[in-house]
């Protein structure tokens, strides 16, 4: 996570855009502690341990490589926003799952951050029934003020834009909603595509490279008397 981290920064700075890392440590470091080691998933992608952190941080790393990096007139505050949609993107996936510590108590993510749950000791979660396959995105809006850190809370208003295209990226144009949060849900949205898709293709590649179990060597029968059996090649 720290190489990603990293790697996320100096597309950044390689982009001309440096300003950008102090705040993007800001996000994450405020970020991590509510996602902690949970999935991105149950099955699709990610789904492992610190998937969904891995999968975030990753959505902006592919964000800032390709969407930024294409996008030279996009004022501070729209480029601050990118970074912020493709990193909460998948912030309602903390209301899809059931966590729950030794004692019974549930995890409320609107109370305390699963960091600070999990010091009780070890949880079990689970994925809720029911959730469909996008609900989390309408949610996720409800969780941004928990974590925001207040060098972002000024941006608020510019990130519900946003994520309103984000959720009807598939419907409105830029003229309807005007370029910029189409164009930064755009960003979003194929960055988040990108992570997933690679997680899955490094899944199948590795499969396929595990060595398969060795041939058991031929075992020989012989039903000739004992006093004149061979040995078998």
């Amino acid at each position: 996570l720290d190489a990603l981290c990293s790697l996320a920064a100096w597309r950044m700075e390689q982009i001309g855009k440096p300003e950008l890392v102090p705040f993007f440590a800001d996000l994450v470091y405020c970020y991590a502690p509510w996602l902690y080691n949970l999935p991105a998933s149950e099955r699709s992608h990610h789904a492992r341990p610190w998937g969904l952190l891995i999968h975030s941080v990753e959505a902006v790393e592919r964000a800032v490589a390709v969407g930024l990096g294409t996008s030279p007139g996009l004022s501070t505050d729209w480029a601050r926003t990118t970074l912020a949609l493709a990193l909460y993107h998948d912030a309602g996936r903390l209301l899809d799952l059931q966590v729950t510590n030794p004692s019974g108590r549930t995890w409320d993510p609107f109370q305390d951050s699963l960091w600070t749950f999990c010091r009780d000791g070890g949880v079990t979660y689970r994925w809720l029934p029911g959730r469909g396959l996008n609900r989390h995105e309408y949610r996720a809006p409800e969780l941004f003020r928990v974590f925001l850190p207040d060098s972002a809370k000024p941006l608020l208003p510019l990130l519900d834009q946003a994520w309103y295209a984000y959720l009807n990226r598939d419907r409105f144009s830029p003229d309807i909603l005007g370029l910029y949060p189409v164009w930064v849900a755009g960003i979003a949205a194929w960055a988040d595509q990108r992570s997933a898709e690679d997680d899955r293709y490094a899944r199948k590649k590795a499969a396929r490279q595990v060595p398969k179990a060795a041939a058991r060597p031929p075992v020989y029968y012989d039903a000739s008397p004992a006093s004149t059996r061979k040995e078998a090649p």
